[in-house]
């Protein structure tokens, strides 16, 4: 198996809310206000490994992340050796807090980490094979990078007694990273990482997630606290069938998305259609959709969005165009979903691809989640997050403190005041001067053929043209101008619409360089008529644009050219 990438590549973070309280002259303890996690992707399995310090002395262990599992677990029957280890005996307060009514027993002639008698056992599961084993319940030291809330610096925040479950080694079989060494579970449990986290430390039981799509493993700027996009009670996406299986799961062990298998054909069906103009290609498994790559948008927003709607309809979680295709080979790339069979799990199991990319929020206590996506962002990169320069929270100082910073904010309020009504002023000035421009720009549009002209089976005219598109729009810019979107559309009138408008080609002008064309194409998009409407039909092509200032309103025009006329008969 190949190795895990050295550098971080991903990110997670607890951003957990504290209070603290001081008194004069006193120095406030450490007190961290956010833990975090960094997180490397593995490029063998395409999964996703952090890593945090464990047992007396201190060692690193490289833990597979696990959004859904019940607790931390390590395979602790090889090599693990700790003097702060400690195995609770059973019925103790500690077996309760995991939901534990089992006694272990070890059949070894002696003790040794993970083999005790009369401790607590715990039913643990390997995420890939469901393979179920009893391990023994044991605390011991564990130590994770945080921020000082007093210096803003970055140090090891510790918490004597962690309660994790030992397991054996065998429970590490199956997909797993090179040099994994457990499962660090985040589910919605008292004994899960965050839960044991917030209430050692008082924090708020909260986490975020943010795995980055980018492989550089440089963090860059300032990450600032973003507001969640939108919020929604962490319930089904999907009603449950009649034979039980339904919902929708996010997991971070599952590396593209999942669905039930009449969810997978109905979807993968009208993504097809959606991209009907790219041919497709033989499937790569696991996947079942896959297209022409040299085909493709070549943008990034070129390919259909995918929604998800939450109990709150208005509420839609998005996944851009670029989370939903993979590139499996040079020239092909493949719709990242997989088909689940007739009775997985749940009938949608969002995958770690997908995640990538999306600040995602879990408040553990309301049973909410939250979602940014950060791809389009300019705020913010999942791959940026500065450790030592971030304060994710920040509630009350210490009381000396207080009037410093109050005093601290007025200045500084005064200061971004008079900056951006500057800001504002230059801005008014510079839509304004816009106004003094007049614009001159010109257009011509040849048909050179008609390639075909036909009634399609379900009754509709379509015609597919071929075009000399030549035109000049560099008057449009002035220096207030970031960029011109030009499209060409056919107009015409039928008995039932006076107005009818088809989009035949478009395209974005970057500079005032590339303002004047000429472009030999056939018709972009599809030219149909909803009805037998286009037979010895008069018709105008009419060249639209819409010019997006750098600051100020955005402002449309079109140059209409008529004159043109389609056959009386099909060919």
């Amino acid at each position: 198996m190949a190795s895990i990438f050295t550098v971080f590549l991903p990110l997670i973070f607890l951003a957990l809310i504290t209070i603290t309280s001081g008194t004069p002259n006193v120095r406030a303890p450490f007190k961290p206000n956010s833990l975090i996690l960094p997180v490397r992707k593995d490029p063998a399995t395409n999964l996703h490994v952090t890593s945090l310090r464990k047992r007396t002395p201190s060692v690193l262990v490289p833990l597979l992340l696990d959004l859904n599992s019940r607790f931390l677990w390590v395979a602790c029957d090889q090599n693990y050796s700790s003097s702060t280890y400690h195995a609770p005996f059973c019925h103790f307060t500690q077996c309760d807090r995991a939901g534990v009514h089992y006694c272990h027993k070890c059949r070894l002639s002696s003790a040794r980490p993970g083999c005790h008698n009369n401790t607590c056992g715990v039913l643990v599961t390997n995420p890939f094979t469901y393979k179920q084993t009893i391990s023994e319940i044991a605390l011991d030291v564990v130590s994770i990078q945080a921020i000082d809330q007093a210096s803003n610096r970055s140090q090891l925040a510790t918490v004597p007694h962690f309660l994790f479950a030992c397991a054996p080694s065998s429970l590490l079989q199956g997909p797993y990273p090179q040099a994994v060494q457990g499962v660090a579970g985040l589910g919605h449990t008292s004994v899960a990482l965050p839960l044991q986290l917030a209430s050692n430390f008082g924090f708020r039981p909260q986490f975020s997630l943010c795995l980055s799509y980018l492989h550089d493993g440089r963090w860059r700027g300032l990450f600032r606290k973003p507001s969640v996009h939108s919020t929604a009670k962490n319930s089904d996406l999907h009603p449950s069938n009649h034979r039980g299986f339904g919902g929708t799961q996010i997991s971070t062990t599952t590396p593209y998305t999942v669905l039930a298998h009449s969810v997978f054909k109905t979807f993968t069906e009208f993504f097809a259609e959606q991209l009907a103009g790219v041919p497709q290609v033989e499937a790569v498994p696991p996947f079942g959709l896959c297209f022409d790559a040299n085909i493709l948008p070549p943008t990034r927003v070129g390919t259909p969005n995918i929604d998800f709607v939450m109990q709150n309809k208005n509420v839609t979680w998005t996944f851009l165009g670029v989370d939903s295709l993979v590139r499996v080979r040079r020239n092909v790339s493949c719709l990242a979903v997989v088909d689940g069979g007739s009775d997985p799990g749940a009938a949608i199991t969002i995958g770690a691809y997908q995640l990538e990319g999306n600040f995602v929020h879990f408040d553990l206590l309301r049973s909410r989640v939250g979602f940014y996506p950060s791809r389009l962002s300019q705020l913010f990169r999942c791959s940026n997050f500065n450790f030592t320069g971030a304060r994710l929270a920040l509630e009350v100082e210490a009381t000396e403190s207080r009037a410093l910073l109050l005093c601290r904010s007025w200045r500084a309020n005064a200061f971004l005041t008079f900056a951006i009504t500057i800001l504002a002023l230059m801005c008014a000035m510079a839509s304004l001067s816009d106004n003094f421009n007049s614009p001159s720009p010109t257009s011509q549009v040849q048909v050179l053929n008609i390639n075909w002209f036909q009634k399609k089976p379900d009754g509709d005219d379509e015609v597919s043209l071929t075009l000399n598109i030549s035109a000049n729009l560099q008057s449009l810019f002035t220096w207030n101008t970031k960029q011109v979107f030009v499209f060409l559309a056919a107009e015409y009138e039928t008995p039932k619409n006076s107005l009818n408008q088809v989009s035949l080609w478009d395209g974005i002008i970057p500079s005032k360089e590339h303002a004047q064309f000429w472009i030999h194409t056939t018709n972009k998009y599809r030219f149909i008529d909803q009805g037998s409407n286009l037979r010895g039909k008069n018709f105008n092509l009419t060249l639209h644009w819409h010019v997006m200032p750098k600051t100020g309103k955005m402002f449309a025009d079109k140059i209409v050219m008529s004159g043109y006329r389609l056959p009386e008969a099909y060919r």
